[in-house]
């Protein structure tokens, strides 16, 4: 199945939060850094999710705490980095959180590590009962 433009534009996210994560680099050089890649995906999705990530980080660190029952270090990197665009997503209003938690799953099964998927699975299923 061809990917979309919004499910493109959520892989770019996961690489450009997991990039900031690493090195704190800034909103606008992260746009600057994925400026190619960005007209290849949803750059309005794109762009207005990793604002909501860049302008909410604190809160969604303590919501992501909240949801994993972890602290932000206990977490790995790319995990930390599809929670936080999920739960960006989230922000949004936009998007049924169903599809924001399958669409993690998906990119933890792209990007993390064998079992990611059911540690954002899990954490992320607290969203529903909330």
């Amino acid at each position: 199945m061809k990917k979309g433009a919004i499910q493109k534009s959520r892989e770019l996210l996961v690489q450009s939060v997991y990039m900031h994560l690493m090195s704190d680099i800034s909103e606008e050089d992260t746009v600057r850094w994925f400026e190619a890649d960005i007209k290849k995906v949803d750059s309005s999705h794109f762009k207005g999710n990793l604002h909501l990530f860049f302008a909410n980080k604190d809160k969604l660190r303590d919501e992501i705490e909240n949801l994993s029952k972890r602290t932000i270090s206990e977490i790995d990197y790319i995990d930390r980095a599809l929670l936080f665009v999920a739960l960006a997503e989230k922000l949004s209003e936009k998007t049924p959180i169903g599809v924001i938690i399958n669409e993690a799953i998906e990119l933890a099964k792209l990007f993390g590590s064998e079992n990611s998927y059911k540690f954002v699975n899990g954490a992320l299923d607290q969203l529903v009962n909330q």
